[in-house]
């Protein structure tokens, strides 16, 4: 998707749902399951930055190929001591299990500050707050339920509202908003397209490992098992890199892009992606 799709798609957030709108079905929320967070970025690394390290490691990558792989991600994370003001807010059903799975008519809520700094110069900048709202079928039993399971995932039903005022904060996990600059897997579509040899994929692992280490990150290793990692653009904390695939099965086609990921329980994910169409923009959830 490009920036211009992608900002014109997220400026009209709230003013219509991109899918069948979810109504309130489990008023009692509470904060998710205690997960240990990830290291907090300790800043956001300029796109100079990835040239100059591509330069250095011999990576044979043109500087439009950077730009379009090193994209700005933001990690949605617990607030440092001495944070007063949350950024974000996370509700999960009350009972959540362990597994993370969500039962039937239950919601995931999300608020965002989109005024917040960290979100300047993001598809996601704005005023007031944007809610996601993701829920489950009301009925798992019903055989006419229209909400799939594809691949490894289980879909589920989006919701967006905006823009609000600051959202009550009962009940919910406070988090700060972390930028930073991202690379995808070297195994990922995007970079097994560009034909690097073996040399170079090499090359380009120490690029990607370096980035995170400039960053105060270290490059994920199992996607994050057992981390709560919660981010908002960028790439997927992922190991299969079937989603965009499985998107364009339930939806059509189209460049898929993140637009927000959710660990929730202690061994599932949310994941909402994005991709411009005929007829708007589109959003698929989908729950791992």
């Amino acid at each position: 998707m490009n920036g211009i799709d992608r900002r014109s798609f997220l400026r009209t957030l709230g003013l219509r749902a991109v899918a069948s709108a979810a109504s309130t079905r489990s008023p009692e929320i509470a904060r998710p399951p205690s997960l240990p967070w990830p290291p907090h970025p300790i800043r956001c690394a300029p796109i100079d930055e990835l040239r100059l390290l591509a330069l250095q490691e011999g990576l044979p990558l043109p500087d439009a190929a950077l730009e379009m792989l090193g994209r700005r991600t933001v990690r949605l994370t617990g607030l440092r001591p001495g944070t007063r003001v949350a950024e974000a807010w996370l509700r999960t059903p009350a009972g959540l299990d362990n597994t993370g799975r969500l039962s039937a008519g239950e919601t995931i809520v999300l608020d965002i500050d989109r005024s917040a700094d960290a979100l300047a110069a993001t598809e996601l900048t704005g005023t007031g707050w944007l809610t996601v709202e993701l829920s489950t079928d009301e009925d798992e039993d019903e055989d006419d339920g229209d909400l799939p399971v594809v691949g490894r995932s289980r879909c589920l039903r989006i919701e967006f509202r905006h823009p609000r005022e600051r959202p009550s904060a009962r009940g919910g996990l406070p988090l700060q908003l972390d930028p930073h600059l991202q690379l995808p897997r070297v195994w990922s579509e995007p970079v097994q397209e560009l034909g690097l040899d073996t040399a170079g994929q090499a090359a380009y692992v120490r690029v990607r490992d370096r980035l995170a280490e400039t960053q105060g990150l270290e490059a994920d290793q199992g996607a994050g098992a057992g981390l709560a990692l919660h981010r908002l653009l960028g790439y997927p904390d992922d190991t299969s890199g079937t989603m965009p695939a499985e998107c364009a099965e339930i939806a059509g086609p189209g460049e898929w892009t993140l637009l927000a990921q959710l660990s929730i329980g202690r061994a599932s994910r949310v994941f909402v992606w994005t991709a411009p169409g005929d007829a708007g923009s589109r959003t698929v959830g989908l729950l791992r």
